[in-house]
């Protein structure tokens, strides 16, 4: 297709875009405005379905938003746990790629037939994203493979949901309660968006963290010379990505021949999920910043490593400054956890914020103020920290990108 064709198709596509978005923004304020009261982000078992709307008008939008709606379900800063899982609930499905279109994209990108690369290539894939789908392989090596391809149309569906997707950030974000704070998080998921259409990027993190110390000994193998800007592929790891160890809702898994849950301690699982998390953001070079059940590969030792996704680093300022915040809260030295935090916050104009946010800090009571788990009554670490969050949103300060990410 020539450069004017392609103009032509984009523009076309741009118009029928844009009505299905107008259509669906229709529905959803329908909807939104039946309920007077705005979404209630502080409350762990609220019923106000603000965020079940949200989830539906992503669905209904398709291509990139349902990416966005799995976005917003790591974002604890903005959701309550109930809300968290009602968006990480959010269909990301897309159309698989036919064979010839992914043998067309694979011989042009990377220089070679699948048969030249592989003895052998699974025709159907064993999972298809909105952006991308996943093909089982085996190099002529015996290495057995799983092989990423970007949809052919994937990176024009972006273009063409950039231009719209200030509009639907502004109409959502009305019946939110924090609506600013939403709008940012549009922007902040447009920021790394580029990284998840860029395979090149994915395969440059993996390689880095499978150079790290023993918390990512396990990062799979990336083979570069089958790896492009829309095809990566890396080792098949041994062990049990967490998507296959629980379901979700009405999400449907394909059939894996690892889906059985293997005889792991899921809470020895969890807990070095965490601890693997927090090693690579203060000793490691990279962190994943949205660890997707299905990037997690958890090992029947318990053990767990990344497998994939997008990948952030901490300027070293940052990383002393939320140290010395974790250390603080887990000394039960509030004021101090306070002035930490809020030293990479962007504050809000009033002057006397900061005296009345350490006052909260002191008062905090996970049973009373309601924290991150479903019946807030649990006296942990994890509770304070949400709820530390949670009233420093209240209170006007903002996190910046690189605090967001972590």
């Amino acid at each position: 297709m020539d450069k004017r064709a392609r103009k032509r198709a984009m523009r076309k596509a741009l118009k029928r875009r844009k009505q299905d978005v107008a259509h669906c923004l229709a529905e959803f304020k329908k909807k939104a405005r039946s309920h007077s009261q705005p979404f209630d982000q502080g409350s762990p078992v609220s019923e106000t379905p603000f965020a079940h709307q949200l989830r539906g008008v992503l669905e209904k939008l398709g291509s990139v938003f349902p990416v966005f709606g799995r976005y917003l379900s790591s974002r604890t800063d903005l959701f309550s746990v109930r809300d968290c899982f009602e968006l990480a609930g959010t269909r990301d499905c897309g159309v698989i790629t036919p064979l010839h279109e992914i043998r067309t994209l694979f011989e042009t990108q990377v220089g070679r037939s699948l048969e030249e690369a592989y003895g052998f290539f699974q025709t159907e894939p064993f999972e298809c994203r909105a952006l991308y789908q996943i093909h089982r392989a085996r190099l002529h090596s015996g290495r057995e493979v799983t092989v990423k391809i970007l949809h052919p149309d994937a990176r024009d569906r972006v273009v063409i949901d950039r231009k719209l997707f200030g509009r639907v950030g502004r109409t959502v974000s009305k019946y939110a309660e924090d609506r600013r704070a939403l709008q940012a998080a549009f922007l902040d998921f447009w920021e790394g968006l580029d990284q998840q259409i860029d395979f090149v990027q994915e395969a440059q993190a993996l390689r880095a963290l499978g150079t790290e110390p023993a918390s990512a000994k396990r990062a799979p193998v990336v083979y570069p010379d089958f790896c492009a800007s829309s095809v990566l592929t890396v080792e098949r790891l041994a062990g049990w990505r967490l998507d296959r160890l629980y379901s979700r809702g009405d999400l449907q898994m394909p059939p894996d021949d690892h889906t059985a849950p293997p005889d792991l301690d899921l809470q020895t699982t969890a807990r070095s999920l965490c601890v693997v998390w927090l090693q690579q953001v203060f000793q490691g070079r990279l962190f994943p910043i949205t660890p997707y059940p299905e990037s997690v590969v958890a090992f029947a030792d318990g053990g767990v490593c990344f497998s994939g996704g997008v990948f952030e680093r901490l300027p070293s300022e940052t990383q002393a400054n939320l140290w010395a915040y974790l250390t603080a809260s887990a000394d039960h030295d509030p004021e101090r956890a306070c002035r930490c935090l809020m030293e990479r916050m962007d504050a809000p104009p009033d002057a006397n914020a900061l005296v009345v946010l350490q006052h909260r800090f002191r008062q905090v009571v996970p049973f009373r103020d309601g924290g991150w788990g479903e019946v807030g009554h649990q006296d942990s670490l994890a509770e304070h920290l949400f709820i530390h969050w949670q009233i420093a949103r209240d209170a006007g300060y903002r996190p910046p990108p690189p605090l967001v990410h972590f």
